[in-house]
């Protein structure tokens, strides 16, 4: 893995403060009163590494899929805490005799990773000849037990060929029809995990020569089950739901990827009365019953009130995962396949953890993150899982290694960025997702201590449209977002004021989405002292300013014309105690005669305490 060094931007420690200069009255942009240039950096250096201690960046450094993290905190494990743990899909590694099946990574800063499974050297799952497992160790999710104080490990893997009912699986030649549900535990996070054993809460003894969940078999069914990307939700009254994919292409030679869900007895028993389907490939609501097992052919009942769902779904819904919010219940998932450039991650909103589920538009916000843009810099960013780090929620995918053919480098790279709840038409939020992106973003508070309090100021702009949008911490990146953006026709003076002073340490300025509205720099930032630090060697001044600051051509592709979303002008300093923050813009990137002298500013961050 690749190890970030630390920068310290702009070197820090030396900066050195010019003469104070008093600038009052000049011009109307700028405010009255002694200013001061200081010295800044843009986090990124001349090498193109960046300041790791305020900052991350998804530079496709952590090669593989289906990611999903926990933390673990220094109380729940004196050995173990403090680090946050990925389990991906894993490759079959045959050492000594034995297979190991999932990766797991460890970070402290969800930046820098390193292999940590106590398995053949970066593994999880320990398996023996007696195990059921054969190959694709597919989509692990890890979730600890706090009465067991076990580490239980949920995914899916291919079985053996089985010989009838002697060991009650499969028999199907074709090993994506033998994918089941598997479940394994360890008093670690690291492993060795070792399948589950016992007696489950239906009195059944499940050992690990056989799949510790076969619906197939406790359905009675005629035909193969093949089960994919299971999930795991407890709600907030302590019930448990298990989510999976069944893959029923693969049994009839047509149809889709279905999501499925039930609800859990214990940690390893199904209630198996509220087995049902609720997303299919091709339509908005699944209304099915439990029980009404057709469904998992492709046929069941579906809604004739909200009708067909057009979103070019390409016969997948996969990968699902559960978010609660404000009582409602979110089914993310992902669509049109790993392969597709447009491998994509989109929601459905339901007021039940068993459905029925409603999927959104995507001119209504439906699609959560994906490649809409012409798009060259990050593509198929889906099969994901959420972590809330300290007050924030983050997004975790894969993306395509390359942009250019999956086909010719089939390899995928771990990525994460900002989720966030806003309104949505129907009076309830949506999860909308900052992101996909290629550009610096700043860390968690948790990691770095500066939070972004831009949200805590009021804000005045001199002129223009939508102040609103500059500081409701989101930033547009699809097109059908593109009007929630700050406009103005020509050079604006933007004023953010807080009630008590703060201490800043940068400023991010995030650009349009918009190639023709785009600004090519920030003119000028001037932070209103609230005191004079010790760094300014003894000068005096009003305001602290940052001159300049030139927006990263590799936020954009000149020659085509469009913007890559999530790109920001960054201004990083020595702590600064301010009461205001005045901000003037006044060029565009490209001349347009369509649009005239329109400036558009997508966000504005303030990292500070």
């Amino acid at each position: 893995m690749k190890k970030f060094a630390k920068l310290i931007c702009a070197l820090l420690g030396l900066f050195v403060v010019t003469a104070s200069v008093t600038l009052t009255g000049c011009s109307s942009m700028v405010p009255n009163g002694s200013k001061l240039e200081i010295p800044y950096g843009t986090g990124i250096d001349d090498k193109g590494d960046y300041d790791t201690s305020l900052f991350y960046r998804n530079d496709k450094t952590v090669f593989n899929a289906d990611p999903q993290v926990i933390y673990v905190s220094p109380e729940q494990d004196e050995v173990y805490g403090g680090w946050y743990y990925m389990y991906t899909t894993g490759q079959t590694d045959i050492v000594s005799g034995e297979k190991a099946g999932f990766w797991v990574m460890r970070s402290k800063d969800m930046q820098d990773w390193e292999m940590c499974g106590a398995v053949n050297d970066g593994y999880a799952v320990k398996t023996d000849a007696d195990d059921w497992m054969y190959s694709r160790f597919w989509a692990p999710e890890c979730y600890y037990d706090a009465e067991s104080g076990l580490y239980r490990l949920y995914f899916t893997a291919s079985s053996k060929v089985g010989e009838g009912d002697e060991v009650n699986y499969s028999d199907a030649s074709d090993e994506a029809l033998r994918t089941y549900i598997g479940i394994a535990v360890s008093e670690t996070p690291v492993g060795p995990f070792v399948l589950w054993e016992g007696e489950n809460a239906d009195g059944e003894i499940l050992d690990k020569s056989r799949p510790q969940i076969n619906f197939a078999q406790k359905l009675n069914l005629d035909h193969e089950f093949p089960v994919i990307d299971v999930h795991l939700f407890t709600d907030d009254d302590g019930a448990l739901y298990m989510y999976f994919v069944e893959h029923v292409y693969l049994t009839t030679g047509s149809g889709t990827s279905n999501i499925c869900v039930v609800k859990m007895k214990d940690y390893v028993t199904p209630d198996y009365s509220t087995l049902r389907v609720i997303a299919i490939p091709g339509y908005r609501t699944v209304t099915g019953t439990a029980g009404d097992y057709d469904s998992f052919t492709g046929s069941g009942e579906f809604s004739t009130v909200q009708g067909a769902y057009d979103a070019n779904e390409g016969g997948i819904n996969e990968g699902p995962f559960i978010l609660k919010h404000n009582g409602k219940y979110y089914l993310t998932y992902s669509q049109d396949g790993y392969t597709s450039k447009f491998y994509s991650v989109w929601q459905a909103v339901g007021d039940s953890p068993l459905g029925p589920f409603g999927k959104i538009d995507k001119q209504d916000g439906g699609m959560i993150l994906g490649a809409s843009f012409d798009n060259d810099f990050i593509t198929g960013t889906a099969h994901h899982s959420f972590i809330k780090i300290g007050d924030e929620y983050f997004i975790l995918y894969h993306a395509h290694a390359s942009t250019l053919s999956f086909d010719d480098c089939p390899y995928r790279a771990i990525a994460m960025d900002r989720i966030a709840f806003t309104e949505g038409k129907d009076g309830y939020d949506l999860i909308y997702a900052d992101g996909p992106t290629a550009s610096l973003q700043y860390l968690p508070a948790e990691i770095s201590g500066y939070s972004n309090i831009a949200d805590e100021a009021e804000i005045k702009v001199s002129d223009g449209e939508g102040k609103e949008y500059l500081n409701d911490g989101i930033f547009t990146t699809q097109p059908e977002n593109e009007d929630k953006e700050f406009s103005n026709d020509g050079a604006v003076k933007i004023t953010l004021t807080f009630s008590q002073p703060r201490t800043v340490k940068s400023i991010m300025v995030y650009n349009s989405s918009v190639w023709e509205k785009a600004f090519s720099k920030i003119d000028a930032v001037y932070f209103k002292l609230a005191e004079i630090p010790d760094w300014f060697n003894g000068a005096n001044a009003d305001y602290a300013v940052v001159s300049d600051i030139v927006f990263n051509s590799d936020y954009y592709n000149e020659e085509e014309g469009f913007m890559r979303p999530g790109g920001s002008c960054v201004a990083v300093f020595q702590d600064l105690k301010v009461s205001e923050i005045v901000i003037t813009v006044s060029e565009k990137l490209v001349n347009d005669s369509e649009y005239g002298n329109l400036i558009n500013i997508s966000d504005i961050v303030v990292l500070g305490v």
